[in-house]
């Protein structure tokens, strides 16, 4: 349901080549919202001068405790949220207490230097974790 909505609003302003980036700063603030307690929620599109945004509005205060540090790359699930919606979206406002979120996406294009910026966050935070060769391991018990 979530992603079918993002994908008539991408479709129908023609803005296919956001799509993946939309979903998942979208769907992370849903899930944000969730695992705070909140299972209902109304989530509305609009325009702004630079492009769109997405609304979700929660009966609770949950986003109230959201970070707004694009540097807390914990992976912890309010961290990654955190980390994925402010630096996939181009602003987060938190607005009525906490108890709506806004993400804005600018559509009318992105600078480069913002793109490579992009880049080099997530592949900082998705970079593989270094484990120790088996073979160096000669603690481990054999199975």
């Amino acid at each position: 349901m979530l992603d079918g909505f993002i994908e008539a609003v991408c479709e129908e302003h023609h803005l296919d080549n956001y799509y993946a980036t939309i979903s998942v700063a979208v769907t992370k603030a849903v899930e944000y919202a969730m695992d705070k307690g909140s299972d209902v929620m109304d989530l509305s599109f609009g325009h702004y001068n630079k492009g769109i945004y997405f609304k979700l509005k929660s009966p609770r205060e949950v986003f109230a405790t959201l970070p707004r540090e694009a540097t807390d790359m914990t992976l912890s699930s309010e961290g990654e949220c955190s980390f994925l919606v402010t630096t996939l979206s181009d602003q987060v406002q938190v607005l009525d207490n906490g108890d709506t979120l806004q993400v804005m996406f600018a559509v009318q294009g992105i600078d480069s230097s913002e793109c490579v910026n992009r880049i080099a966050i997530l592949e900082k935070f998705y970079q593989p974790v270094q484990v120790e060769s088996l073979s160096n391991m000669s603690h481990v018990a054999a199975c």
